[in-house]
């Protein structure tokens, strides 16, 4: 069983009322149409974020299963800034929000986003101050987390930014409905120097601070020292852990 330490804080249940609003949001957001309503909507999202934020709703937006994909939509079109900030809001809940079947995928979004972000909008971007403390209690429970369904997806896309590489998408396809697995992530494949040879090129890679790699490295070094030689074959042979640590190497 799972130390409820280990797990640390849980947001609070979502109110009716505002999961309500939370829908009506999508709809209008669905009916901006054309270059004419960019500006409209890039208000909205912004309204939406700053509401949720002083209520302190974003992480129970997340897990809530009629709202995680109105939060999911809003983190793929908000600003930089806004996003930041929505990563400074998960720190307290990380773990359990990486655990939870709805939270993951909105975690995973949001690191896809800021990879793609990391990429192509470089000098743009704010502190990294704010992934650090996202990615540092994921990484600090990576050899049991990397065991479950939902937060091995989370530590993978997590290794992912921390290594500078565009999130690896286990399945991509059109009819996916978290639009993260379609839009910001790449098959391995299409990340590889060669067909068959597990070396991902540096031209898909993009350049992070020198904090992501000390974290890698650290939370590498942290796994080997601390586990058995029976824990690791025990990860090795787990079909999640086993593909977290093959990114890893």
């Amino acid at each position: 069983m799972v130390d409820e330490q280990v797990v640390g804080a849980v947001p609070r249940r979502l109110e009716e009322e505002t999961s309500k609003y939370l829908l009506q949001i999508v709809e209008q957001l669905e009916n901006f149409r054309g270059d004419d309503s960019q500006e409209d909507r890039e208000v909205l999202v912004e309204n939406v974020i700053l509401e949720l934020n002083s209520r302190s709703r974003i992480c129970s937006t997340m897990c809530d299963r009629n709202t995680n994909l109105v939060i999911e939509k809003l983190v793929l079109l908000c600003t930089p800034i806004r996003l930041n900030q929505i990563f400074k809001e998960c720190e307290p809940y990380v773990v359990f929000l990486a655990r939870n079947r709805y939270s993951s995928h909105v975690l995973q979004a949001m690191i896809a986003r800021q990879a793609y972000l990391s990429k192509n909008n470089s000098d743009d971007l704010p502190s990294y101050d704010a992934i650090v403390s996202f990615a540092k209690p994921l990484l600090k429970e990576i050899s049991w987390l990397s065991k479950e369904i939902s937060a091995s997806h989370v530590i993978r896309s997590t290794i992912c930014l921390l290594a500078g590489i565009p999130v690896v998408a286990e399945k991509k396809g059109k009819s996916s409905k978290h639009q993260h697995s379609v839009s910001l992530s790449q098959p391995l494949e299409t990340l590889q120097c060669e067909p068959g040879k597990f070396h991902i090129s540096a031209s898909v890679g993009f350049s992070v601070p020198p904090v992501f790699h000390e974290m890698l490295v650290e939370t590498v070094e942290t796994l080997l020292e601390s586990s058995t030689t029976r824990q690791l074959q025990l990860m090795l042979s787990d079909a999640r852990s086993s593909a977290v640590l093959a990114l890893i190497v």
